[in-house]
C-alpha cells in the first residue's frame, strides 16, 4: 500500500500533467472567447447602420458584411463548443 505522502505526491504529478495539457486548449479558448465578442459587437455595429436606412448601396454593403460576420461567428462558435468540450473530457479523464 503507498504512503499518503506518496498518494498526495502522484496526485500533484497527476495535476500538474493535467494544467499542462490544458494550458494551450485553455489559451485558444480564451482567444476564440475573445474574437466572439469583437464579432457581436460588429454585428451590433452593423445592425444599428442597417436600422438607419443608408442609400441603397450602402444597405447592400452593410447586408454582406453582416453575413460574413454571421458565417465567422458561426464558426468561433463550433471551435468554442470543440476546444469547451476538450477541456471537459481531459478533467473527466
Amino acid at each position: 500500500m503507498a504512503a499518503p505522502a506518496e498518494d498526495r505526491r502522484a496526485d500533484a504529478q497527476r495535476q500538474k500533467a493535467l494544467t499542462e495539457r490544458l494550458r494551450p486548449i485553455k489559451k485558444e479558448l480564451a482567444q476564440v472567447e475573445q474574437r466572439m465578442a469583437a464579432l457581436a459587437q460588429e454585428r451590433e455595429r452593423l445592425e444599428a447602420e442597417l436600422l438607419a436606412a443608408p442609400e441603397p448601396a450602402k444597405l447592400a454593403e452593410l447586408g454582406k458584411r453582416l453575413k460574413v460576420v454571421e458565417a465567422e461567428n458561426g464558426t468561433v462558435e463550433a471551435r468554442w463548443l470543440e476546444l469547451s468540450e476538450a477541456i471537459e473530457q481531459a478533467q473527466q479523464a
